[in-house]
């Protein structure tokens, strides 16, 4: 039976069955298991640390379609190499996955218990002033629609405006900067809509200073604004029993899952996206009713109704082609760059790439097996004492000459100068191409029939 992960992975180890449309959130270093004979396969890992690695440690084979590395502190990606060492099971580089069908979006999207979509013009209502009363569900029936901020009936702040052209060509939302204590009389603005405890949601904002601490989310009344509490840097700024259905939910940047209480949010616009929070908010950019303001919106979908992650990804999928003209990365194919792969005494050296990676250092013992479609380059061996490629490519860096010295002949039809031919073109000798002296030749005494001859390819 395949599973499908759903969640935060801070811990240090991981083991489950899945069906490779999943991320995971791993510090380093991670270990790694799996049943003996089944594929554990996580399309997208995302993995913190100063020299980030991995372990697989036993069982069955760890697939990971792409790797995207953050830094110590899980605040920022970074483009480091991953180390992984084998000393149980097998690893391998999967292909990436398929891009939902339109019909799987709008099946996800008709889940949604809020809808607010800045780039259909027909959502807004305006006051006299030419700023938002009234940002409306893009359904006709049903749906949340959300209204600028009151307290007790009486608007407070500002009302937020429409910024234009804001995001790919496309408007946005603009709750202004972020107000001080107290009530403001600036250009700080929040909005009110109908509170429920959300499963998942989708956000394509921007915080208009990084780091202001602004909510994003909120909920006004009792202890509910502390459910998306923010007050600095990341995601989640709070760490308690209120904020824990949140801190444990999965969360995801632009397709990439990131610790929400260490993943810093940037002055740009970007999808974000959290599945299994079942948290409440009531309100945008509020807190509390005494802060407003700091973020732009341009698309926020709310649920209610827990969804799978085949439809999380697909939402997330169309929103970043739509806002940010870029593929979701678990549907994106990215060399896997691996600075040391090593494979443990006893453990078959099995290279298995279905996407391109590119591998500095690989040691094991025995023979070293090349398989799946995709295509691995390798810089430096050790240990190995021949090579076998079933499928796909493997290309050596020229730098080999430890492994191929130790092979006892070498032909390579390539180096014409090892290949001695007469006038016919008939082979006579064919020298080894490292140079040891050593040669194949046709005895002259014998007649086994035609002489071997050379192929133009």
């Amino acid at each position: 039976m395949k599973r499908a992960l759903f969640g935060i992975f801070a811990l240090a180890a991981f083991s489950a069955a899945a069906d490779g449309s999943v991320s995971a959130y791993l510090a380093s270093p991670a270990e790694f298991s799996a049943q003996s004979g089944e594929t554990n396969a996580i399309a997208q890992l995302s993995i913190k640390g100063q020299s980030p690695s991995i372990s697989v440690t036993s069982g069955g084979q760890i697939a990971v379609g792409r790797f995207d590395t953050l830094d110590a502190y899980g605040s920022a990606f970074t483009d480091s190499p991953v180390s992984v060492s084998v000393s149980g099971g097998g690893f391998a580089v999967a292909a990436p996955l398929e891009k939902q069908e339109n019909a799987a979006v709008e099946s996800a999207l008709a889940k949604a218990a809020m809808h607010l979509d800045a780039s259909d013009g027909d959502s807004f209502v305006f006051d006299g002033d030419g700023k938002i009363e009234r940002w409306k569900d893009v359904r006709t029936e049903g749906g949340i629609d959300a209204v600028a901020g009151t307290v007790d009936g009486t608007y407070v702040f500002s009302r937020p405006t429409l910024a234009e052209d804001a995001i790919n060509g496309m408007d946005a939302v603009d709750f202004g900067l972020r107000s001080g204590d107290g009530f403001s009389s600036d250009d700080a603005a929040f909005m009110s809509f109908e509170g429920g405890f959300f499963s998942n949601g989708f956000m394509v904002m921007r915080e208009k200073t990084a780091g202001s601490g602004a909510f994003y989310l909120g909920g006004v009344g009792d202890w509910w604004y502390y459910q998306f509490h923010r007050g600095g840097l990341p995601l989640i700024g709070w760490d308690d029993a209120q904020t824990a259905n949140a801190i444990n939910a999965m969360w995801r940047v632009d397709g990439r899952q990131v610790g929400p209480l260490e993943y810093y949010i940037d002055g740009d616009f970007h999808v974000v996206s959290f599945a299994g929070a079942g948290s409440f908010a009531n309100t945008l950019c509020n807190d509390r009713g005494s802060r407003a303001g700091g973020w732009q919106f341009a698309e926020v979908i709310l649920f209610t109704e827990a969804l799978n992650e085949d439809e999380h990804r697909a939402i997330e999928s169309m929103l970043m082609a739509k806002w940010l003209d870029a593929p979701h990365p678990a549907e994106t194919a990215k060399t896997a760059k691996i600075d040391t792969l090593s494979f443990g005494s006893g453990v078959d050296a099995i290279v298995d790439a279905d996407a391109g990676m590119s591998v500095t250092s690989l040691s094991g013992e025995g023979v070293l097996v090349k398989r799946g479609g995709g295509a691995v380059s390798v810089s430096s061996l050790s240990g190995i004492s021949s090579v076998s490629v079933e499928e796909g490519e493997l290309s050596l860096a020229s730098s080999f000459s430890g492994l191929l010295d130790s092979a006892f002949f070498h032909v390579d039809a390539s180096a014409a100068d090892t290949v001695v031919t007469d006038g016919d073109g008939h082979v006579l000798r064919v020298d080894d191409a490292g140079g040891n002296g050593r040669y194949a030749y046709v005895s002259p005494n014998v007649n086994w029939g035609a002489y071997p001859s050379v192929a133009t390819v």
